[in-house]
């Protein structure tokens, strides 16, 4: 009975420091609860996410990992574990697991919730980085197009400009030399900060074709 009453308290305390955002404490308060309920393992999953998230903006990418991971392990809350999915990619990004990265944004847009995210188009763009990085030029192209398509609003913002610009520099170095002509002309046109290195391959493109 005492031990029913001292994680009572605890509960209490813990759902107190979530709701007050000292994500260690109530850390430190539920992993020491013996049996947790459906709805602190909830809270549990939730706090080991937002601990990610702030050791993450400290740049403590793979101490961010293991609390994403962490998180995963409590799949309660749908959003959260799509969230920590894409956390989970970013951070492996940051320290150059591309490959693991790459499955970690994939399955955050194989989670429905993920399209209640801010995140959704973005992993688009990150996985066609992913490509990109290790030379996977057509699967690169396909996802920067997936990008384009699902951001169409937001097609003057520098990322969207370099979606077009990664997708013409894939249709170069799959020689689909027409198409990658149009993506950097659009670069050219819209006087972004890459139009130098547009015009650059746009003469290399003109002499390839004797022009």
């Amino acid at each position: 009975p005492e031990s029913k009453h001292a994680d009572e308290a605890k509960e209490i305390l813990a759902e107190i420091l979530v709701s007050s955002e000292s994500p260690k404490e109530a850390l430190d308060i539920l992993e020491s609860i013996h049996n947790r309920s459906t709805r602190l393992n909830e809270a549990y999953q939730r706090i080991l996410y937002m601990y990610g998230e702030s050791l993450f903006s400290n740049h403590q990418y793979s101490d961010a990992l293991g609390y994403f991971s962490k998180s995963l392990q409590y799949p309660e809350n749908r959003k959260i574990k799509a969230l920590a999915y894409f956390w989970a990619g970013e951070s492996r990004y940051k320290t150059g697991e591309i490959d693991k990265a790459l499955t970690n944004y994939k399955t955050f847009l194989s989670i429905d919730e993920s399209q209640e995210t801010p995140y959704f188009s973005l992993a688009y763009y990150n996985v066609g980085y992913c490509y990109f990085k290790t030379e996977n030029y057509i699967n690169a192209r396909t996802y920067f197009v997936k990008y384009l398509d699902e951001d169409k609003e937001n097609g003057k913002t520098p990322r969207y400009v370099d979606a077009i610009l990664r997708k013409a520099d894939c249709n170069f170095a799959l020689k689909d030399y027409p198409q990658a002509l149009d993506g950097y002309i659009d670069i050219i046109d819209a006087h972004a900060p890459e139009s130098d290195y547009a015009t650059y391959q746009k003469g290399l493109i003109l002499g390839l074709q004797n022009k």
